[in-house]
């Protein structure tokens, strides 16, 4: 992952490096972010930011999320944790611990999809069930999150 590339959606086949690519800032007049910049300093802006990762398979996923506060809040879909892209999620664990440096992750799934599957899937992965009361807990009251303390 690169944060001055996180947000971009990346068609199959491009090349990273290459001119002309979208991975190529520069050129499509595009200002890079220094990581740095996105690090939390325990400001109050939240950052919006956009992942995609291959799983198993070349099966590619986006994952959708914000940081703010040392946390990474990460919106999850039904299928996003099928077809081999748990792989892909846990890069993104890696990711948030190595290059952004946050505390916690909290993943929030809708409330009205929710798959004991998927719950099972994040308890292995060491994530703890929130409480809509706790202070991490997302303003929505449509999700189940869950907390993952890096």
């Amino acid at each position: 992952f690169d944060g001055t590339r996180a947000g971009w959606e990346f068609p199959e086949g491009t090349c990273a490096g290459y001119t002309g690519y979208p991975s190529d800032p520069e050129r499509l007049g595009c200002e890079p972010v220094a990581l740095d910049s996105l690090k939390p300093g325990g400001g109050e802006a939240a950052v919006k930011l956009s992942f995609s990762a291959a799983g198993i398979g070349g099966v590619r996923s986006q994952w959708e999320a914000v940081l703010w506060h040392n946390r990474l809040y990460v919106m999850v879909t039904q299928n996003q944790l099928a077809d081999g892209s748990k792989r892909a999620f846990v890069s993104l664990l890696e990711y948030a611990e190595e290059e952004l440096g946050v505390d916690h992750v909290i993943a929030s799934l809708d409330k009205a999809h929710n798959n004991k599957n998927v719950i099972r899937n994040f308890l292995f992965l060491g994530f703890q069930p929130l409480s809509p009361g706790h202070e991490y807990f997302p303003s929505n009251p449509n999700v189940v999150s869950f907390l993952y303390t890096i």
